[in-house]
């Protein structure tokens, strides 16, 4: 499967990076590993994340989401 990210979750996952890089480097760089393994594993097996909504994609109505805390 390919993991697309939306606009809003790249933003986000940049906000908690400029976030955290400022108060806890090593914290930073940790959980933006996180997500990215996050959305590695979502890749190799779909249907380890939950059902969720995407409520502004024009051509599906349901995706797949896998916090990576985990």
């Amino acid at each position: 499967m390919i993991v697309r990210w939306t606009r809003q979750a790249i933003r986000d996952r940049a906000s908690i990076f400029d976030y955290l890089v400022a108060k806890n480097p090593l914290a930073a760089l940790s959980i933006d590993h996180s997500f990215e393994q996050a959305a590695i594993q979502l890749g190799q097996f779909p249907h380890s994340g939950k059902i969720g909504l995407v409520l502004r994609h024009p051509r599906t109505s349901a995706a797949s989401q896998l916090p990576p805390h985990l």
